[in-house]
């Protein structure tokens, strides 16, 4: 089902996309086309996916979709919010999220121009946490990060 999800709501890149590294591309969404920078592990009920797009001014809205046989977010989900650990090559930054149920997805607003983008950009690995739940911290690969938040960047500022 989540996979369903996945495909009707970024259904350019669910299609494009290579699990395993970085892409950037249009996806049609209810409001209009929206460039996506997005990264996925695993593969049917184990991929997770990982999208990042333009956000409130400054902003990249950062949207986690965990695997279907992950059994996340814990309980029924509806109001669920939670610290979000994201370590890039160890290096850990936290920010507040929350669940949106309609999408399956963990939300995050992300500083455009701040150190865990420009360690997204450079680094190796990236680890993602939700250290006050018992979800098993999850790697994801930096590979082709920089071109594909390069080019959502460049979206999202218009440059």
């Amino acid at each position: 089902m989540r996979a369903l999800a996945v495909f009707l709501l970024f259904p350019s890149i669910a299609c494009a996309q290579t699990c395993g590294a970085w892409s950037a591309a249009v996806s049609e969404e209810e409001e209009g086309p929206v460039m996506l920078a997005a990264v996925c592990v695993g593969a049917g009920t184990t991929e997770s996916n990982l999208f990042l797009k333009c956000g409130p001014e400054g902003q990249l809205n950062l949207r986690f979709l965990p695997a279907a046989a992950l059994d996340f977010p814990p309980g029924d989900g509806g109001d669920f919010s939670s610290l979000l650990r994201l370590s890039v090559d160890g290096e850990a930054f936290d920010r507040p999220a929350h669940y949106e149920a309609m999408d399956g997805a963990m939300v995050s607003e992300v500083p455009l121009a701040g150190p865990l983008v420009d360690r997204l950009k450079a680094g190796k690995a990236l680890t993602v946490a939700y250290p006050e739940t018992a979800f098993k911290p999850l790697a994801l690969p930096l590979t082709g990060s920089k071109a594909a938040i390069d080019k959502l960047a460049a979206a999202c500022t218009g440059s």
